[in-house]
């Protein structure tokens, strides 16, 4: 009681009324335990007044179960109902605020959800298109690397072939020049010659 008279007179300092009406229906519940149920009255009503103000329901809930125990012991039956009835319907509010905050949360999660699948099929897509990209790529380097090898080996038979006809005229001109030679050791050259153009003498 000391205590919370102490925390009562720094709410009022400090112009809370939350704090104040907190307070008060503390002082009252421990007011309602000591047997002093009209200052106990007093002090919750004026615990739900100062609720009331700033629309605080569990301070409220909580003035009513004071009100409804006080008037109780008081005999005075008709306000402790009214006070329990006052009672059970904060209590209810309070149900569903917790239950709309649930579903909020619930929702926010779901619209996450959402989000986070949208993400990750936009990821997916990305992916998708990047692979499609890099064997693209790879493909076309593979038609260049074969393109490439085909041409190079073009290329050695060509040359392969020049060489063997370069080859070959070489070859054809040293017989040609023996023969030549050969000819002119055993014909005279005029004789040679006529033979080499007309194939008789």
């Amino acid at each position: 009681l000391y205590y919370y008279n102490l925390s009562l007179k720094y709410a009022t300092e400090i112009n809370s009324l939350q704090y104040i009406s907190i307070a008060e229906v503390a002082i009252g519940k421990i007011l309602n335990k000591l047997n002093q149920n009209k200052k106990a009255i007093a002090k919750c009503l004026k615990g739900y007044n100062n609720a009331e103000k700033i629309g605080a329901i569990s301070v409220k809930k909580d003035a009513c179960d004071c009100l409804y125990n006080a008037y109780k012991v008081t005999k005075n039956d008709k306000l402790a109902l009214y006070f329990f009835e006052k009672s059970i319907n904060f209590k209810d509010s309070l149900k569903s605020g917790e239950t709309s905050n649930k579903m909020m949360i619930m929702e926010f999660q779901h619209r996450q959800l959402l989000d986070s699948i949208s993400h990750v099929r936009k990821d997916h897509v990305v992916e998708t298109k990047h692979k499609e990209e890099v064997q693209k790529q790879e493909r076309q380097r593979n038609i260049i690397i074969i393109s490439l090898c085909f041409i190079v080996l073009i290329a050695l038979g060509l040359w392969n072939r020049l060489n063997y006809t370069r080859k070959s005229k070489i070859a054809l001109k040293i017989e040609k020049d023996l023969s030549d030679e050969l000819l002119l050791n055993i014909l005279p050259e005029e004789i040679a010659q006529e033979l080499k153009q007309k194939g008789f003498v």
